[in-house]
């Protein structure tokens, strides 16, 4: 006796309709390394993207941090950069006392004042004027850059250069 299901399943006709053709396969990894080829230039962007945003927020966090420790000790509070660059890494100093210590930021450019910059008892810079660093990806330049400002009271804040002229303020 003969089951209907069975012999269906091991007929001729059933094992040769299993599988892709080498033609099929060929499409299929064709549509694939299209996809693939559109989505690995936006998937590095988004990672440049990415670096400068954390750059940029643990930069910001570092200055809030160092003008609060100014104002709680009631003393000078620096930041001294690694190898005279921040992108290099950075350090917070009271005195000769190691408060934070920042590693390198892989991938990020940071242009900004040169030395170290300090924050005074009050929480304000000690050097004059508006403060501004920028940060950019080294890798593309498709990613927009950002900027942290330390205003004349000493309080840091982030803004965009989106038209990339240069100029956070009007960015």
């Amino acid at each position: 006796m003969k089951v209907v299901g069975e012999a269906l399943a091991f007929s001729p006709q059933a094992r040769h309709s299993r599988g892709f053709t080498l033609a099929e396969t060929m499409v299929i990894l064709t549509i694939a390394g299209v996809f693939l080829a559109i989505a690995v230039p936006a998937l590095s962007d988004m990672l440049a993207s990415q670096r400068v945003k954390t750059g940029t927020f643990e930069l910001y966090a570092t200055l809030a941090y160092a003008r609060s420790e100014a104002i709680k000790r009631n003393a000078v509070i620096d930041i001294a950069p690694r190898n005279s660059n921040l992108a290099d890494g950075w350090q917070v100093l009271s005195g000769a006392t190691l408060l934070r210590d920042q590693r390198e930021l892989a991938g990020v450019n940071i242009a900004g004042p040169a030395g170290t910059l300090s924050f005074d008892p009050d929480g304000r810079l000690t050097a004059a004027g508006r403060v501004n660093f920028r940060l950019t990806s080294a890798s593309s330049a498709r990613v927009i850059p950002r900027c942290v400002i330390v205003d004349l009271s000493g309080r840091p804040s982030i803004r965009f250069d989106r038209n990339q002229d240069g100029n956070c303020i009007n960015g």
